[in-house]
């Protein structure tokens, strides 16, 4: 299979929307979920459905996103341009979690799909 690399910037405030990927009805899907202020992990969605808070005026503080159900070799990889400290300097993949702990926002992410 041809290597494809593929790269997305979005700004995020106070919550993520993500936009579907479906690659030729394989089932392969994006399972993310997002770490809000004072309210903790949200659950996992998959496919471009919300994860955060709309209204609510709270923080994105981390993320976590994988690929599951995949056919074809490869990963998802992302990081985070995070409040106080620029972007990370290392790519996340398959759940890790981009973010900190300490209270601070995400204000972008980039992610790329490998393999």
């Amino acid at each position: 299979m041809k290597k494809k690399s593929f790269l997305f910037c979005l700004v995020l405030s106070s919550f993520v929307f993500l936009t579907p990927v479906y690659a030729k009805d394989n089932g392969t899907n994006i399972r993310y979920a997002s770490k809000i202020e004072n309210s903790g992990w949200t659950d996992s969605v998959i496919n471009g459905a919300p994860s955060g808070t709309a209204g609510k005026a709270l923080k994105l503080e981390a993320l976590k996103v994988n690929l599951e159900n995949q056919e074809y070799s490869g990963n998802i990889e992302y990081r985070s341009q995070l409040q106080k400290y620029g972007w990370e300097s290392t790519w996340k993949k398959n759940g890790e979690i981009t973010g900190t702990n300490e209270g601070l926002r995400l204000e972008a992410i980039q992610i790329r799909l490998t393999g």
